[in-house]
């Protein structure tokens, strides 16, 4: 008797667990947009209030972003000194293709970060900060309609995850 209560337990335990791996994704998806925001606003008021750099730019932003984009920034920077030939939009591109083997993110995520490296491309500080409030506001939308999206499943996941365990359980027994 006591093995079908534990195997029931682990079933139902398992299915809800799964829902909550699902909404975990949602919930990391929002959070790297916050981060990629994070950056936005890093980049210009540094362009804005201080004038400085690109590789200033991103070495300084990398000192008040979370991991693994901190990384990013500051390989961006050090490759920038470096000099060799290669424009900012090469060095970024490099970049994302190694953050994509260091974090789990979506595909949206990725799309809206080489965003960011077009972006930094202009020539023109006015032009560059012009885009870059462009994108602040749709990643501002993004946030906001995921968060919604979020709110709305996961209480529908979970729910059905946890009937879909009593579901199994009822089967099995």
């Amino acid at each position: 008797m006591w093995a079908y209560f534990i195997a029931g337990l682990m079933v139902i335990s398992g299915a809800f667990g799964f829902g909550n791996a699902i909404c975990l994704d949602l919930k990391n998806e929002i959070y790297n947009l916050k981060i990629q925001r994070k950056i936005l606003f890093g980049i210009e008021r540094e362009i804005v209030y201080l004038h400085r750099t690109m590789e200033e730019i991103f070495e300084i932003v990398s000192l008040k972003i979370e991991r693994p984009y901190d990384h990013f920034l500051m390989s961006v920077s050090e490759q920038m000194k470096m000099r060799n030939g290669e424009g900012l939009w090469e060095l970024w591109g490099k970049n994302i293709d190694i953050l994509k083997a260091q974090v789990n993110c979506s595909k949206k995520v990725i799309d809206n970060l080489q965003q960011i490296g077009k972006v930094l491309g202009y020539e023109d500080d006015k032009a560059q900060i012009g885009a870059i409030k462009i994108l602040q506001s749709e990643m501002d939308k993004m946030i906001e309609e995921l968060e919604i999206q979020r709110s709305q499943k996961e209480k529908l996941i979970k729910t059905l995850s946890l009937l879909s365990g009593v579901f199994l359980l009822i089967l099995f027994i």
